[in-house]
């Protein structure tokens, strides 16, 4: 979807960008969500960069949407 996306907006304003240059941006993208996704280098960075305060699950908070129990 990227690399199509990609294609379709560089070709519309008039660039013509090498097969190659496309495949490896889109690599290089696939690659790095990959690490980040899974949080665990993150968390490792976090920890050698002395920032370890981070909540371990890096999960995002929930907020109680129930109204009857704020009641």
């Amino acid at each position: 979807m990227q690399l199509a996306s990609t294609i379709a907006v560089t070709r519309t304003l008039g660039y013509r960008v090498p097969a190659a240059a496309l495949l490896t941006g889109t690599a290089i993208n696939a690659i790095t969500h990959g690490i980040l996704d899974r949080r665990d280098p993150l968390l490792w960075l976090a920890e050698k960069a002395g920032k370890s305060g981070t909540r371990p699950a890096a999960a995002p908070s929930r907020i109680d949407t129930d109204i009857s129990a704020n009641i």
